[in-house]
């Protein structure tokens, strides 16, 4: 029988501290290491600063603990992946994550960004390794016949390492990259937001917004892809990322991230594509880019997309909201971190686990969550859950987790004052 699981952020920095430290650099440790030190300590102050930014937000016991999930993360993406690019894209996610949480006009505020992809990216090592690595043989059996083409024809040479090893560095890299085009998907509906009302005179729809709805700008900016594995047409890949790029730029589109992210990162490396770590970034791209996709086929397409659309809907946990909060000063705007759930265990049931959210105990923030604009209910916790938990089953090869139960919401109180009238 499975053991229990918890989820929470001491499983995150042991799992993960464990693997970022048990893994050398894909491309080798050397003279880079300085300088990628120095963008991490940069990204970790920006954050620091940002948390206590015009001193609008008091003293946190989460702060201390987001730090270290946060320097876990660069870590592992400058001095394993050697994604040198992608700490510059943190800075970025860091700076607009905050206006986000504080100024974003948005039905049900705004939830981190910032650590949420180091705790995804736990929970999809947990799953790759859970079950004695079998899971993750098959990830390599399936990437490692799927890339044979593209391989034979730009000779990459893994240098010794078996496909088991590249898929963990493949997951890394899409576990930790998958949110990291929030700040320009903000940017375009801003963009948009503003275009509707002044008719984009300052034109901050901004030169690549305008170039997505041009086919001939579109191809332009996949010229430089025509020859990878991401690309190419006699992959298996549900993709078409040519139609994903007109979409992005539409009013109505949801997740313009995740085709912004993709790209982003495969383009950033258009140089250095056919090495083992332009590989490596491809396979991650490719799980970026369908993760949010709607149909469960086109998800259900790519393995390390199925974990990457699995593992984020189970990081519930810690994942602030800065609520506003009334002040004495009209011209202050005044927040504190509220929490809903404060973490997930993973109980065993039958041949899987049944998972377990256990709630915030306290009783001051069961009313904030009850009303506007969270109104949290079991209807809105259920149905999204009922939907992963149908993916899990259908995928043949994930653990099998229940998810929408009502006793999957503990305690039981909490749910009782959230149905009362």
């Amino acid at each position: 029988m499975a053991d229990p699981v918890t989820f929470d952020d001491t499983f995150v920095l042991t799992t993960l501290g464990s693997a970022i430290s048990t893994r050398k650099a894909i491309l080798g440790y050397g003279v880079l290491s300085n300088r990628i030190d120095g963008k991490i300590r940069k990204c970790l102050d920006l954050f620091k600063k940002h948390q206590g930014a015009a001193r609008r937000l008091p003293p946190d016991e989460m702060q201390n603990e987001q730090q270290q999930l946060l320097n876990l993360g660069l870590r592992a993406v400058g001095h394993v992946l050697n994604l040198e690019h992608a700490l510059r894209v943190f800075d970025c996610v860091v700076e607009a994550d905050w206006l986000a949480h504080t100024e974003l006009e948005k039905q049900k505020r705004y939830r981190d960004h910032i650590t949420h992809p180091v705790r995804v990216t736990a929970i999809g090592w947990w799953m790759l390794h859970e079950d004695g690595g079998n899971r993750l043989n098959e990830l390599a059996r399936h990437y490692e016949e799927a890339t044979a083409d593209y391989r034979a024809a730009h000779p990459i040479d893994l240098g010794g390492m078996d496909w088991c090893r590249f898929v963990e560095y493949a997951w890394l890299a899409s576990g930790l990259l998958h949110d990291s085009a929030y700040p320009l998907e903000r940017h375009l509906r801003l963009g948009r937001r503003l275009a509707g009302r002044v008719g984009d005179e300052l034109g901050l729809l901004g030169r690549f917004g305008r170039s997505l709805r041009r086919r001939a700008d579109r191809q332009n900016i996949l010229l430089p892809l025509q020859e990878s594995w991401f690309k190419t047409p006699n992959t298996p890949l549900r993709i078409a990322l040519e139609d994903r790029l007109r979409e992005v730029p539409k009013k109505m589109h949801k997740h313009a991230h995740a085709a912004l992210g993709a790209l982003h990162h495969v383009l950033a490396i258009q140089g250095n594509l056919h090495t083992p770590q332009g590989l490596m970034v491809q396979l991650a791209a490719r799980a970026i880019l369908s993760h949010h996709d709607k149909e469960d086929a086109d998800i259900l397409s790519d393995p390390l997309a199925t974990l990457l659309h699995v593992a984020d809907s189970l990081q519930a946990w810690r994942r602030p909201f800065l609520h506003p909060e009334r002040s004495t000063d009209p011209t202050k705007k005044v927040f504190r971190t509220l929490i809903d759930c404060e973490c997930v265990n993973l109980m065993p049931a039958g041949t899987g686990y049944r998972a377990e959210f256990k709630m915030t105990d306290k009783r001051t923030d069961w009313e904030i969550l009850k009303k506007a604009p969270y109104c949290w209910n079991f209807t809105g916790f259920s149905q999204p859950n009922q939907a992963v938990q149908d993916l899990i089953r259908r995928s043949g090869w994930l653990p099998g987790i229940l998810l929408s139960d009502r006793n999957c919401v503990q305690p039981p109180e909490f749910l009782e004052f959230m149905d009362a009238k």
